[in-house]
């Protein structure tokens, strides 16, 4: 039998670029990294409490350098930068590394960099360079006699494209170090020093802290460049594993079913999460650029990840527990989630993690939503009501939000004082009288206005409530079933009308004689505002019949506003003035000086210059095969430089800007007269969808822009497939210009 035979290395040089250039995914990181904590062990081994010192580099000085405090490199310690998995600190958990690799980091970026070493008063100057054998060396190429401290500086050259990468690495890799480097530099560099200052916690326990990344001056790093400042985020939101002062992002797919929870949650709101380990604790990859996901380390992971979840939870549900009032539990509530979120927002923190969030057996909150069931009742309503000090009779204006909520607490957490909202306990609808005092006694023109309709109200206005949705059965069928928490306009000191003394000089100085309420129809973005004006029937104006739940009602059909939303603030701008909604019973109250809708858009359309009908039918159904549609190209100057003006395709793209400048200079007297029901002309839906590919007319096909179109991707076969005009499609029209030129060249 043949004696076992070991493994050895072949070609070294092969293996010494893979251990140098290979194993790195960012080199850079990995250069500031490795030397800076060398540097650190260092000053540890002679019993030095200084930091180490880092020079960043700049365009006039394009070297990073870093400056520790140690015992510096003797000749026998050279020998460790010359060797490839030798190390000194292999027995001890003191000191980072010892993998033998970190000080020949600086080789995975540059093939030359300096070694500068002082011992004893003499200082020596070594190159490390790879040579043509492809393993490197080290030279000693100088030495002198110096006043220097004893230690070490690593001189690695920076290009200059990645001057502001060797800065981010340094802040980002050295940020928690307990003793952070000094920057020897930072005015030259360009880099604030406030960022190496302390930062403040939002939450802290054993073994782990929790910041802000959001909404915190120190949660980011701050630097300027040449020419302004740039914001950049040094804490993005992830748990991190922080060993000895490095931080390694925590893979959540590989502890996932814990950082799933509580705290991966919190994470996704922002909050960065440090779980700070002992040296030897976890397992490090050979680059030391990741955590070695081995058995060992998820389980200690996994565990640590848990622990903090479970400190959170017991400390928010302590911390509301010894409350000594109610309200003083939804103080320190929102104290809470004002430091984990950023909002005093208890709904948020129940989504992150299911909180038994309660004082005594009472639900603590921080706000609550007027028209909710676990606010002051889903029957409850709110509105904003505004005054415009404008008009001759101070108008009056409700706007109902049924989304309003009630906040106990202002952005510091005290009491928050709700001047401008007052509870209606005792009128149906707030005199107009009482409004102005309680304006007046404010000093504003907006109040809101909460109020809790009786179950007679609810019914007289056919709420849903009462009735049901979608075949649901009633929530309420009676009197008795209409609850509303009024104890919680109490707590947030609301206060109430029946409180309030009228004051008599208000009746008479704000009666409104002659006005019907009418609401001022608008489009604010995402629904139809619904705001009631008080309007004087003798100015007269233009109206139309108005049902909240089926639409406009005109003399040419209801228009469904939530489909055809185009609609209201383009009537207004077409006529040039405000389109207001009256309730069937009001608009017979209307004197002679108001105007129904469709007559007021024929009076306007008769006097006005129209498009050609046949012109703009056309169009608008070729809009289809339109050339900005069809190609993923726009740059018409470019392709008459390439192609010349009297090109094909270059007529068609102008063809087609032609018939867009057209549309949409005509587009709002086009859809009032399809609005109008004008025969000829194009449907409304396909003048407020006119330009969109995706809408094609029955007639598209049979326009003569569809004609150009085929006649173009017929010549051109391959723009049928591309869809793209680029410089590449250019030369194949080019090409099949040239050989349909040359066919008819060789025929004649």
């Amino acid at each position: 039998m043949s004696k076992p035979k070991r493994f050895k290395v072949g070609n070294a040089a092969q293996i010494f670029s893979i251990l140098r250039d290979k194993m790195y995914a960012n080199p850079i990181t990995t250069i500031v990294r490795e030397i800076s904590c060398n540097a650190r062990d260092a000053n540890r081994e002679v019993g030095n409490t200084l930091p180490i010192e880092i020079k960043l580099p700049t365009v006039l000085s394009p070297t990073w350098e870093c400056r520790d405090y140690g015992p510096g490199v003797n000749d026998d310690r050279m020998d460790i930068f010359r060797s490839y998995g030798d190390s000194t600190k292999r027995e001890t958990n003191d000191l980072t590394g010892g993998f033998g690799l970190g000080c020949k980091t600086p080789f995975s970026y540059t093939d030359t960099w300096i070694i500068v070493t002082y011992i004893d008063g003499i200082k020596r100057t070594y190159n490390a360079y790879i040579d043509e054998s492809n393993e490197g060396e080290v030279a000693l190429a100088d030495e002198s006699t110096t006043a220097e401290v004893n230690g070490t500086k690593i001189i690695v050259p920076v290009k200059e494209h990645d001057i502001d990468r060797f800065i981010d690495a340094t802040l980002s890799e050295l940020r928690w170090w307990e003793i952070k480097p000094t920057i020897t530099n930072p005015e030259e560099s360009k880099f604030n020093m406030a960022v190496w200052g302390p930062i403040d916690t939002n939450f802290s326990g054993n073994q782990w802290d929790m910041f802000r990344t959001r909404d915190t001056e120190g949660s980011y790093y701050y630097r300027m460049n040449e020419n302004n400042m740039h914001l950049r985020y040094a804490n993005e939101s992830a748990v991190f594993a922080i060993i000895d002062g490095i931080q390694f992002h925590i893979d959540h797919k590989e502890v996932n079913e814990e950082i799933s929870g509580l705290v991966g949650n919190l994470v996704k709101a922002y909050n960065r999460v440090h779980l700070y380990f002992n040296n030897g604790v976890l397992n490090i990859a050979s680059n030391r650029e990741n955590l070695q996901y081995d058995e060992r380390t998820i389980s200690i992971l996994k565990d640590r990840v848990k622990k903090v979840a479970e400190e959170i939870s017991n400390s928010i549900s302590d911390q509301i527990k010894s409350a000594t009032s109610y309200f003083d539990a939804c103080k320190v509530a929102c104290k809470i989630t004002n430091n984990l979120l950023g909002s005093g927002n208890l709904n948020t923190l129940n989504s992150l993690h299911s909180f038994d969030i309660k004082w005594r057996g009472v639900d603590v909150r921080t706000s609550f939503s007027i028209n909710q069931a676990d606010g002051v009742g889903e029957t409850a309503r709110s509105h904003a009501v505004t005054r415009d000090t404008e008009s001759v009779t101070k108008r009056i204006t409700r706007s109902y939000h049924y989304d309003h909520k009630i906040h106990f607490f202002d952005a510091d957490g005290n009491k928050k004082i709700h001047k401008d909202v007052i509870y209606n306990d005792k009128y149906k609808q707030m005199p107009t009288p009482l409004l102005h005092q309680l304006m007046d006694e404010l000093g504003s023109d907006k109040i809101v206005v909460i109020e809790t309709p009786s179950f007679e109200q609810l019914k007289k206005d056919n709420h849903h409530s009462l009735r049901g949705l979608r075949g649901e059965e009633p929530k309420i069928k009676s009197a008795d079933d209409l609850k509303y928490n009024i104890n919680l306009l109490d707590l947030a000191d609301i206060r109430r009308v029946s409180s309030i003394k009228p004051n008599p000089k208000y009746k008479k100085k704000t009666k409104d004689k002659g006005t019907i309420p009418a609401y001022k129809l608008a489009y604010d973005g995402s629904s139809i505002n619904w705001s009631i004006e008080n309007m004087p029937n003798d100015e007269g104006g233009v109206y139309v019949i108005v049902d909240k739940e089926e639409g406009i009602k005109t003399d040419f059909g209801t228009l469904d506003l939530d489909s055809y939303r185009f609609s209201v603030d383009t009537i207004n701008g077409f006529l040039g003035q405000q389109v207001y909604g009256f309730t069937p019973t009001r608009a017979k109250k209307l004197s002679d000086e108001w105007i129904p809708l469709q007559k007021a858009l024929k009076n306007k359309l008769s006097s006005m210059e129209l498009p050609d009908k046949k012109k703009a039918s056309g169009y608008v159904a070729g809009s289809y095969y339109w050339a900005e549609h069809r190609f993923n190209h726009t740059n018409l100057d470019n392709l008459k430089r390439e192609l010349g003006e009297d090109h094909d395709l270059v007529k068609y793209y102008i063809k087609s800007r032609e018939q867009k400048k057209f549309i949409k200079e005509h587009k709002t007297i086009l859809y009032i007269a399809a609005l109008l029901g004008e025969s000829g002309w194009p449907s409304i839906r396909k003048i407020l969808f006119v330009g969109s590919s995706y809408e094609k007319s029955r007639n598209a096909d049979k326009t003569n822009m569809c004609k150009t179109y085929n006649a173009i991707v017929e010549k051109y076969y391959w723009l049928n497939k591309t869809k793209t005009i680029d410089d590449m499609m250019i030369r194949f029209i080019k090409d099949i210009d040239r050989l349909n030129s040359e066919k008819i060249e060789n025929a004649a």
